[in-house]
This record gives C-alpha cells, sequence and structure tokens, in this order.
C-alpha cells in the first residue's frame, strides 16, 4: 500500500528514517527537556505525511518522555507542572479541531514570529522576578493548541520558564513531566479525531525503540551540562523551532 505522500509506509528505508529522526530528537529532549517535536516533526511529516506525524511523534514522545520523566521526577516542579496541565486541558482538543479544519500555515507564521520575538527578549537577559501562575496556565493552554494542531509544543512553556528563570535540571524534569502528560491526552484525541491513518502505525513500532535509545544514550551527558551552555542550547532549539515553523509554512 502507497500513502499519499510517498513510499509505502512498511517501507524499510521509510522505518529507518522515522527510527533515526527520533533518536535525535530524543536525545535533544533529554538534553533540554524539550525539542523532540521541532526535530521530528519536519523529517516524519514528509516520511508518513504531517497529520501521522502529530501521532507518531506524539508516541515516540510519550516512550522517551516518561523514562526520563521518572527518572527525573525529585526535581519536578509539582505546582508548575499542575498549572501547565490545567492550561493544556482544554486547549488540546481545541487544537484537534484545528488540525481538522484550519488552515495551517498561518498559525505557524504567527507561532515562528513570536518565538523569534521571545528568543530576542530572553537572550538580552530580560527575567521576571516570579513566574506568574496566570502566565503558566495560559502557556499551557497555547501549547495544547499547537500540540494537537501542528505537532509542536515546546515554544510556549519554554519561554514563560526561562522567563521565570527556573533551575535548568528542574526545567528538563518539569517541562518533560508536562509533555508526558498532554502526550498521554493528546493521543486518543487524534486517534478518535478520524485525522490520521491507522495504516501507518509500523512506523511507530520503529519510533519508540529509538526513542528510549535517544533518551538513554545521552543522559549522562545532560546531567553534566553547565548552566551557561544549557542556556544558549534552549535559545538555539527556540530559534530552530521558529525557523523549522516558518519554514514548514513556506514549503
Amino acid at each position: 500500500m502507497r500513502h499519499r505522500y510517498g513510499p509505502p509506509i512498511v517501507d524499510v528505508w521509510v522505518l529507518v528514517g522515522v527510527a533515526g529522526a527520533v533518536l535525535v530528537a530524543a536525545a535533544a529532549q533529554q538534553l533540554a527537556g524539550f525539542g523532540f517535536a521541532l526535530m521530528a516533526m519536519p523529517v516524519l511529516s514528509v516520511l508518513v505525511g504531517p497529520k501521522d506525524a502529530v501521532a507518531i511523534s506524539a508516541v515516540a514522545s510519550l516512550a522517551g518522555g516518561a523514562v526520563m520523566a521518572y527518572r527525573l521526577r525529585p526535581l519536578i516542579d509539582r505546582p508548575v507542572l499542575l498549572r501547565l496541565v490545567c492550561g493544556a486541558l482544554p486547549g488540546l482538543p481545541i487544537g484537534v479541531i484545528g488540525l481538522r479544519r484550519l488552515p495551517e500555515d498561518p498559525l505557524r507564521v504567527a507561532v515562528g514570529v513570536v518565538v523569534l520575538v521571545m528568543v530576542g527578549v530572553l537572550a538580552t537577559g530580560v527575567r521576571r522576578r516570579a513566574r506568574g501562575p496566570k502566565a503558566e496556565v495560559l502557556a499551557g493552554f497555547a501549547s495544547g493548541i499547537l500540540g494537537t494542531s501542528i505537532g509542536i509544543s515546546g515554544p510556549p512553556v519554554v519561554v514563560v520558564l526561562q522567563a521565570g528563570g527556573q533551575e535548568q535540571h528542574a526545567f528538563r524534569a518539569t517541562i518533560v513531566a508536562f509533555f508526558v502528560v498532554s502526550n498521554v491526552v493528546t493521543l486518543p484525541l487524534v486517534l478518535l479525531s478520524g485525522a490520521v491513518d491507522t495504516g501507518r502505525w509500523p512506523a511507530a513500532a520503529a519510533a519508540v525503540p529509538a526513542a528510549l535509545v535517544g533518551t538513554l544514550a545521552v543522559e549522562r551527558v545532560a546531567s553534566r551540562v553547565p548552566p551557561d551552555r544549557f542556556r544558549r542550547l534552549v535559545l538555539a532549539l527556540l530559534v530552530v523551532a521558529a525557523l523549522v515553523t516558518l519554514a514548514s509554512a513556506v514549503v
């Protein structure tokens, strides 16, 4: 069976491409706490189509993220996590509606521009004295919408937590735990929406072990990254996220 975006999903080279993209994405998520979708979605979108890529990315991110969140569980900022999740829950079904009905390109452009502006603000060293609960709830809401509509949910949450100056390992633990919870809700919503083709699931079978390998391979390195280098890594990944989002709208 061939699918509308290219070669058959059962083709071995498609599975290899999916596994390779997920491996790199999982390593990025382990290092920074986020970055899975922005690394995986461009390649997955080409291999299995953009809508199916949302579901496969969620499965793989859930597998790698669950391992990472479990190992970092003592560092999770639970009040922040709760506010992010409370914001995301109403946003996730709204994003699913967008996945089916709304044009993606204008949303992608808007997200890319806003993220680039916020990277500029963060790069100047601007910090808020304290994170605002309202800002965290709103960031979760925006993340929920973006996660189920275009598959890239990290930037709103990253920007808010970085602006609040959260310690790097608490940041990694909290944000990956948030993605795990979000993906647990995302998967049934996306599958029940009818927007994805379950015939693509052989790719998920290749993605899950790749996510686990990528997560565990750089675990020790991630724990030793100096704070200044970690901050530069986060800003660089945000720039990549914005550029990937803008490029996907153009291409």
